[in-house]
């Protein structure tokens, strides 16, 4: 500031934190973002779909083959 005098902010719990939880939406817009370079469109799609269900699945390698530039 031209004043000199200065600001600070703390952020407690940021986006993403256990207390302050991302949405899906979010968890998956960042994800979109994050990858869009590095894997195409259905690559992405099919690998949110899968991600979704990593829990659930007995082996994964059904979401590591995704992750393939081939994918």
């Amino acid at each position: 500031m031209r004043s000199g005098e200065t600001h600070t902010a703390e952020v407690r719990y940021p986006r993403g934190h256990e207390k302050n939880p991302m949405t899906d939406g979010e968890i998956e817009r960042k994800f979109i973002e994050l990858s869009g370079e590095r894997l195409s469109r259905a690559q992405r799609e099919k690998l949110i779909e899968t991600l979704w269900q990593l829990e659930s699945m007995e082996d994964v390698r059904t979401m590591t083959a995704l992750l393939s530039p081939k994918g």
